[in-house]
Order: structure tokens, then C-alpha cells, then sequence
């Protein structure tokens, strides 16, 4: 889907199409896509993560699947060309079926006789490592980012410098459907949870995930402003991550070096 979503979301941004500044939040819900590959791959076997993924998954597809009934039901009130639309639908309805029939079936297989997960082997140090303060750090500012984009997303636009959606706000209009970048606002919420998990059972694989993961997106993210697609204002998003990572890393440097 990351990847898909990405080659689709630049050939119409480059190409210029109509709507094609809904591409930027694609390309944002591509990142989220990609990231969530690690975390699924990596927490596969981690009990409570598993969980916690049943519900994300669950409340995700739901998200989806009531969007696309609202975008079928806006009957031409949404300033997109048809296609778009239509190729908005699609994936609405593939990530949103994919979602909750995940849901439904990792649910189903841990209410049955075999468990498909086991607890992680490290969660028993109950210490409060720097790397989990700093993922339990980065998890409350994903809940307050994630909000902020949802509650007043004409104000997060305009500060990092990034163009108006042609989906309006839930506080702007009783006829709120989600756009991209609502969606992009929930999946910053799930990924918060995730951390939140993580670090509330010292799950190591998956802090380690979400360190790698924090790199990846500061990287992303500086492609789009070299490339000229985003204001390097939106540095700022990641900056957080990547100095709370950079701080991780020469702290372990330290240590190695002491050790030596």
C-alpha cells in the first residue's frame, strides 16, 4: 500500500493534476503505511502489541469504511475530479476492509486454543531506560500532534506552511468528511498508541522499531524539501524524533566508549 500509494500520489503531484495537493497527504499516509509494515513485522509475536493492534486495526477500518460511505454520499460536493474520487474510494474501501477483516481475525486467533503471539522475552526489565522515556516522550507528542490536526486543522496547515485541504475541519461544517490528511491525524493517534504500548510492557523490538522508524521519516521528510514539494518549515514535524534519536545514539556511544 506505501508503496503504491506513493508512486500514485507523485505522478499526479509532478503531473499537476486537479486535486493534486491532496497528493502531499498521501504521501504522508504512505510514510504511515511503510512504518506500520516495521512495526506489524517486528511485533508480530508480542502479545500485548498484537492486542493493542486488534483495537488500532478495528477503529482504523472503521474510520475507512464510514469515509468512503460519506465520500459515495457527497454526490459532487467534494471539489476533486471524478477520478480522483473514485481512486480515493479505492483505497478507502481496500485499507479499510483490509483493517477491520485483520482485526477480526488476529481476535480470532487469540481467543483460540493457540495463542499466535508470545510475550516478549525482554519485557520483564522493568527499568526506565532512556530509550524508553524517549519513546514514551515522542508517543505524548504524537497524541498532541495527532489532536491538533483533527481539532483545528486549518491552524497546522497554516503554520507549517502546507496547502489547504479541500476537505474542511469537523469544527468547520456538520458535513465533515475525512480527507487525506484527516486520516493522517489517525494515524499519528494509533502510532502513539503503539509507543505507548511499547513502553508500558518494555517491548525492546518494537522502541527499537520506533527509533529506526523516527530516522526514516526525518529522511523522508527531508527528500520532500529538497525535492521542493514541502516548506522546509515541516522540518520541525521530525525534529523532535530526530533529536531525541541523535541524544539516544551518542548517549550509546558514550557508554561504548567508556566501555572500551
Amino acid at each position: 500500500m506505501a508503496i503504491a500509494l506513493m508512486t500514485i500520489a507523485l505522478w499526479r503531484y509532478f503531473r499537476g493534476l486537479p486535486g493534486s495537493v491532496e497528493m502531499l497527504y498521501f504521501m504522508a499516509l504512505a510514510l504511515f503505511h511503510g512504518i506500520f509494515a516495521i512495526w506489524f513485522w517486528q511485533g508480530r509475536q508480542l502479545t500485548a502489541f498484537v492486542h493493542a493492534s486488534v483495537v488500532a486495526r478495528l477503529l482504523t477500518g472503521s474510520v475507512y469504511l464510514v469515509t468512503a460511505w460519506l465520500v459515495y454520499e457527497a454526490d459532487g460536493s467534494i471539489e476533486l475530479p471524478e477520478a480522483a474520487i473514485k481512486g480515493y474510494l479505492v483505497y478507502l474501501l481496500l485499507q479499510g476492509t483490509v483493517d477491520l477483516a485483520g482485526s477480526v481475525l488476529t481476535w480470532t486467533a487469540l481467543a483460540g486454543p493457540q495463542q499466535t503471539a508470545s510475550p516478549d522475552p525482554t519485557s520483564a526489565d522493568r527499568k526506565l531506560s532512556l530509550e524508553i522515556k524517549n519513546r514514551f516522550a515522542f508517543a505524548i507528542y504524537m497524541l498532541f500532534l495527532g489532536a491538533w490536526v483533527l481539532l483545528a486543522t486549518e491552524s497546522f496547515l497554516s503554520v507549517f506552511h502546507l496547502p489547504a485541504t479541500l476537505f474542511p475541519s469537523w469544527n468547520a461544517t456538520d458535513a465533515f468528511i475525512s480527507g487525506p490528511v484527516h486520516l493522517f491525524a489517525v494515524q499519528v493517534i494509533v502510532l502513539a498508541i503503539y509507543n505507548l504500548v511499547a513502553v508500558r510492557y518494555r517491548l525492546a523490538r518494537l522502541i527499537s522499531a520506533g527509533i529506526r522508524g523516527g530516522l526514516f521519516t526525518c529522511v523522508f521528510v527531508l527528500l520532500l524539501v529538497v525535492a521542493g514539494i514541502l516548506h522546509p518549515i515541516t522540518l520541525l514535524l521530525p525534529a523532535v524524533d530526530l533529536i531525541s534519536v541523535g541524544f539516544i545514539l551518542s548517549h550509546r556511544l558514550v557508554g561504548l566508549i567508556k566501555a572500551a
